[in-house]
């Protein structure tokens, strides 16, 4: 005689194991990035938007996505607002900003560079930067897209 039991019953007992726990909240290259943006008074969003790059591939229902790691809210400067004629703009020179997108890696495979290059052609009225921590020389690496 066959013993029949839920999925939920064999979680229980151990004969299945348990699905890891969703997080939802970042790694620990993140968690430090996060960190060093608050040190330097950037304003962020982690994981805002979820783009989808190609809605729908053909015989297949499923979406092309790319999840932003970091929105960034970044102070937009421009050389000449220094110079003595243009004095007058610099009342509204703090109200200048551009919004960024900022992916964290700790390495780059091949499909995630891809991805945010095609998101970054898609969408030209954000800044895309790639984000990745030098061990050696303990500095943040910045690559735009």
């Amino acid at each position: 005689m066959a013993l029949r039991m839920s999925t939920k019953q064999a979680r229980e007992l151990g004969i299945i194991p348990k699905p890891a726990p969703s997080t939802g909240g970042m790694n620990s290259l993140e968690e430090r990035y996060a960190g060093y943006m608050k040190q330097t008074g950037l304003i962020y969003y982690f994981e805002p938007w979820k783009l989808i790059l190609v809605h729908g591939i053909p015989h297949q229902r499923r979406e092309v996505t790319y999840k932003v790691d970091f929105l960034v809210l970044n102070r937009f400067w421009m050389p000449w607002f220094d110079e003595p004629r243009y004095a007058h703009l610099n009342a509204y020179h703090e109200k200048l900003f551009q919004w960024e997108i900022h992916e964290v890696k700790g390495y780059w495979r091949e499909d995630a560079r891809l991805k945010i290059k095609f998101a970054a052609e898609k969408c030209p009225y954000l800044v895309f930067k790639g984000v990745t921590w030098n061990r050696k020389e303990r500095i943040w690496e910045f690559e735009s897209f």
